[in-house]
């Protein structure tokens, strides 16, 4: 699991074209590639990432970010997203990947924007027991696909 965070770009020539550069790529100290992914650590850490992020900026922890923000030629905005991935795993990488925020200058004012879908609790059985899983509404789809896939294999 990792979160980026990426700057966008938006064309002075066409208001339709953007262009995203990811600036960072960051990991927690103590994590470690598992080989079966799961899905209520990845969404929570995700949680708990965007609650850090508004208390450091209500703390205003944030401001030189912000400030950058606002300087010439500066990023419109600035996405923090997480994916999980490690080498050779790609059954669950539609499934487990979000963006989580977006820092911006809204308004003149300086904006941490959620981009966090509602989370749904889904039960799933799995070795003669059910558990439950809390992800986003928008990625039941995705869990359908990644269960069919993890059967197959």
């Amino acid at each position: 699991m990792f979160w980026t965070i990426t700057a966008w770009y938006q064309s002075s020539i066409d208001s339709d074209d953007e262009m995203g550069a990811q600036i960072l790529r960051f990991t927690q100290p103590d994590q470690i590639c598992c080989r079966v992914p799961d899905a209520n650590r990845f969404f929570a850490a995700n949680e708990e990432l965007l609650t850090d992020l508004e208390n450091l900026h209500a703390a205003g922890k944030l401001d030189r970010v912000f400030q950058l923000l606002k300087s010439d030629h500066a990023p419109d905005l600035l996405e923090v997203g997480a994916a999980y991935g490690c080498l050779g795993e790609t059954h669950c990488l539609d499934l487990m990947n979000e963006t989580i925020c977006i820092l911006n200058i809204e308004n003149g004012e300086n904006s941490i924007g959620t981009m966090l879908n509602e989370r749904q609790p889904v039960v799933i059985p799995f070795a003669g027991k059910s558990v439950i899983y809390r992800i986003p509404f928008d990625k039941l789809e995705e869990l359908d696909v990644c269960l069919m896939r993890a059967r197959d294999n």
